[in-house]
């Protein structure tokens, strides 16, 4: 299954968003055998994306995270993303909203765990709580020993890396 979904990818020409040729491998899997391949369902997860139906890319995605186990990290932070996209094209829940920087935080404790990389988690949670909560915002980015207490001047004015201001605190 994993090479004809990467022969189908590749099919795709670069820089297009057009869902890649669901392999027939793909296509015709039972439930059970899709679960037990995570990687299967983060390619229909993007599949989906690509043709614009974020509910079935959050189902998709939530599928493979939760059957990726130890593994989850890299497609829990695509999970983050796929919420979050969901909720500003549509539905706006501010429970959705918590629900991918849940997500994300996650990954940057796993990734902090096991001296990882999570500037890409921290910068997703930065960017999408900057523009509406400052203070949380900072917490996020100081290191656990110092997140208790962080020291926010009143008027403090960040600008997100997409350019949003954030509200003074």
């Amino acid at each position: 299954m994993l090479a004809e979904i990467g022969l189908s990818t590749l099919d795709v020409p670069e820089g297009q968003v057009t869902p890649a040729v669901v392999p027939p491998s793909v296509a015709s899997a039972s439930a059970e055998e899709l679960a037990e391949r995570p990687n299967v369902l983060s390619f229909l997860a993007n599949n989906a994306a690509r043709r614009g139906d974020l509910d079935a890319t959050v189902s998709f995605s939530e599928r493979a995270v939760g059957s990726a186990g130890d593994q989850a990290s890299a497609l829990r932070m695509e999970l983050a993303r796929f919420i979050h996209r969901r909720t500003v094209s549509g539905d706006m829940s501010p429970a959705a909203g918590r629900k991918a920087i849940q997500h994300a935080h996650a990954v940057i404790e796993e990734r902090r765990r096991w001296d990882g990389p999570s500037a890409e988690a921290l910068a997703f949670v930065l960017d999408t709580q900057i523009p509406g909560d400052m203070a949380a915002a900072v917490t996020a980015a100081l290191p656990a020993s110092e997140a208790a207490q962080p020291a926010i001047p009143s008027q403090a004015r960040l600008t997100s890396r997409s350019g949003v201001p954030s509200r003074p605190c």
